[in-house]
């Protein structure tokens, strides 16, 4: 495993991630790319957070929202270059599986005409389904 962790009950997931357990790995990932893990975070966990994160969003249980945390990293440019286009890309994922924030999500996208056309109806509809 290529980083420190600082509580045990993070470790023990990690191992259950390092093991192919996709709840794991959405939590494990989540962690690292929220910066709440280990001392001096370094690329190599990062681009293993990653892996985990698109691992968990194209074929995980909780597909829904690990594709919503990517679209999130697209979206601000964090650990990613920021990529609008991307980002709708992994909302319009994440809504396959009915994930309720996905929708908020994109609403903001149509809002603000980022990724896509500028659309003040569509961004209506997307914060009243979410």
């Amino acid at each position: 495993m290529s980083f420190i962790v600082k509580e045990k009950v993070l470790f023990e997931k990690a191992r259950k991630a390092e093991k192919g357990d996709f709840q794991a790995q959405y939590e494990v990932a989540c962690h690292v790319l929220d910066d709440e893990v280990g001392y001096g975070n370094d690329s190599g966990m990062i681009e293993k957070a990653l892996y985990y994160l698109r691992n968990v969003a194209m074929n995980g249980k909780c597909r829904g929202l690990g594709a919503c945390k990517l679209g999130d990293l697209y979206y601000r440019g964090k650990h990613i270059e920021k990529d609008y286009k991307q980002a709708v890309t992994w909302y319009r994922t994440a809504l396959q599986s009915s994930c309720i924030p996905a929708y908020y999500n994109l609403g903001i996208c149509f809002y603000y005409g980022n990724g896509l056309a500028q659309d003040y109806a569509k961004a209506f509809d997307s914060f009243m389904k979410g």
